[in-house]
Order: C-alpha cells, then sequence, then structure tokens
C-alpha cells in the first residue's frame, strides 16, 4: 500500500505546481514574485504545497489561509505557516453563511481543495459532500468577484459508487440564474468504475465553473495508485472570466 504523503509529494511536482506556475503566468506576466493567495485544505504535518509554492515565488506563506482537521494540527500549522489557521470538519463548514470566518479572506488565487488530506471516512457519500463543498468554493469565489483562479480539487476513490444525481439535485439547491444544470447526463445514475469517477468528476468541475461564469482555460488530471481498490485522483483546473 502506498503512502498518501509520498504520492501528494509527486502530485505537487507533477500536477499542482505546472498548472499554479502556469497560472501565475497567465494573471500576472513576467513578475517574478506573482504574490498569489492560497487556500488550502492541508494535512498539518508536511505541508509539501506552502515549501513548493513559496519556493517558487507563487505565494507568501504567512498570505497563505489553512484549513486542517483538527485542533491539534491547528496548532503545528500555526507554527509552521505564520498565516492564517482553521480547523473542523470542512464538510460541516457553511462556507456561504454570514459567520464563516472564511469570507472575509477570500478571493483567493488558488483553491488547493485536498480532501485526501482531511480526516474523512469512505461510507455516506463522502465525494459527493466534497463536491458540494467545491461548489460553495467556486459560489464565493464569484460572490467576491474574483476574475480567475486556479482549483486543485483531490480525493481518494475507493470501492464506493458516486450517485449523479445527490450531486445534480445539491447543485440545483444553490441556484443561478440563466443556468440550466449540471451537464453529467452521460454518465450513469451510479458511477462505478474508478477511471468513469475521475472523467466524472473532472466534467463536474468543468460544468461548475460554467455555473459561475468562468471559463476553463485549462483542466488536467493525475491518478495515484494506493493499493488495488483506491486511488488518490486529483484534478487541476485554471478558471478565468
Amino acid at each position: 500500500m502506498a503512502d498518501l504523503d509520498t504520492l501528494r509529494g509527486q502530485l505537487i511536482e507533477e500536477l499542482w505546481l505546472p498548472v499554479v506556475k502556469e497560472a501565475g503566468k497567465h494573471f500576472y506576466g513576467r513578475r517574478k514574485n506573482k504574490r498569489m493567495r492560497l487556500f488550502t485544505l492541508t494535512d498539518g504535518v508536511l505541508f509539501g504545497e506552502l515549501i513548493r509554492f513559496e519556493g517558487e515565488g507563487l505565494i507568501q506563506r504567512g498570505d497563505a489561509v489553512l484549513w486542517v482537521s483538527n485542533m491539534i494540527k491547528a496548532v503545528r500549522a500555526e507554527t509552521e505557516s505564520r498565516g492564517s489557521v482553521y480547523s473542523g470538519s470542512i464538510c460541516d463548514e457553511e462556507v456561504l453563511g454570514t459567520v464563516c470566518p472564511l469570507r472575509s479572506l477570500f478571493p483567493c488565487d488558488i483553491l488547493n481543495l485536498d480532501f485526501s488530506s482531511q480526516d474523512y471516512n469512505s461510507n455516506n457519500q463522502r465525494i459527493e459532500k466534497e463536491i458540494g463543498k467545491t461548489e460553495q468554493f467556486l459560489c464565493l469565489q464569484n460572490q467576491k468577484r474574483n476574475p480567475g483562479f486556479v482549483v486543485l480539487q483531490s480525493t481518494v476513490i475507493d470501492a464506493e459508487v458516486l450517485d449523479r444525481d445527490a450531486i445534480k439535485n445539491f447543485s440545483d439547491s444553490m441556484h443561478e440564474n440563466d443556468w440550466g444544470g449540471l451537464t453529467i447526463d452521460g454518465f450513469p445514475q451510479l458511477v462505478a468504475d474508478n477511471g468513469q469517477k475521475r472523467n466524472f468528476i473532472k466534467q463536474v468541475l468543468q460544468s461548475l465553473g460554467q455555473k459561475y461564469k468562468y471559463r476553463a482555460l485549462k483542466i488536467t488530471d493525475a491518478v495515484k495508485i494506493i493499493d488495488a481498490n483506491q486511488q488518490l485522483i486529483s484534478i487541476a483546473g485554471i478558471f478565468t472570466r
């Protein structure tokens, strides 16, 4: 069984860093220090994305907004990051609520929605909830009038099927003018194949961008094998107006 930290490190080098660099050039041109603002779901232990993005002149660690899964990790994160640190169950957080502490810290240039870094279980529509949370973050970016940003959405897929209609129904509950719904009808109601799950999540992300009036300059992905039943997948998108 492969170690998640090792696989995440590979994703940083092979996917996240190249895409964020490309976005930095698009948004900030030839400026050496991009000073992009990062929101990251992080493990609270290694902080690989913070270290690499800062080393490449893409962010400053003190400007970053970190979310970790519990208070113990938050104490370490506050020591290591010098940025804003919050903790708890991200999927239970009311991101669009008026009392959410994240609202005043958005918009951000990089959304690292690495759900694999948070405490999770493999049951009860976990990935469906993660996708719903991703939509809330895109909605928040739209509310804050962000003209362009990067999304890095990562999760562990396993034998649990994805419920297409549950995802569509949640998205439909978030009303947006002149929006006809997610373009995912080409997928089965229960998505069971892991390869198809990856394509499904990728399609949902692109469709959510369209819902909030963003066009995708680029969407790409990577897969890392954990074991015979589990894969760590990551989808990277550059969105702009």
